[in-house]
């Protein structure tokens, strides 16, 4: 019994650690996967992105406001529309956005390991950077590290 609890939690560490190195191998390369995505795939990818940002501050301003509440029945709708207000905008034509993700990609082909979302979010209409804006962000950031 003991051998088979043994063996059982070797193999669970062994494809954890599988699992981090292929995560890690994952998150390394987004921006040289996005290089070799069509354009079709590159602005699925990012409208799929953007839709699932804009559920998720939706769904967790709500259920915030849901948790602090005395009652849930009563939100407050001003601070529902304060939270909400913080969902990062994209009101330009997806492609533009894909352009801008492609053009950074190649202009610094040592940011690829920064993930999609990471380079996005930085094009966003709120803080609407450049390439370069975000590039010397990062450069200012892994000082940090």
């Amino acid at each position: 019994m003991l051998k088979k609890l043994l063996a059982t939690m070797t193999i669970l560490c062994l494809c954890g650690s599988v699992t981090q190195t292929a995560s890690a191998a994952q998150i390394c390369c987004e921006g040289e996967e996005w290089l070799k995505w069509s354009a079709e795939t590159q602005t699925a990818y990012l409208t799929a992105l953007l839709l699932g940002t804009d559920r998720g501050f939706g769904d967790g301003c709500f259920e915030g406001l849901v948790q602090a509440s005395s009652s849930p029945n009563e939100i407050d709708d001003r601070a529902l529309r304060a939270c909400l207000r913080k969902t990062p905008r994209f009101g330009k034509d997806i492609a533009v956005y894909a352009h801008r993700v492609t053009s950074f990609y190649q202009t610094y082909p040592k940011d690829r390991s920064l993930t999609i979302q990471q380079v996005f979010s930085e094009f966003s209409d709120d803080r609407d950077r450049t390439a370069k804006q975000v590039h010397q962000k990062l450069i200012v950031e892994r000082r940090l590290d």
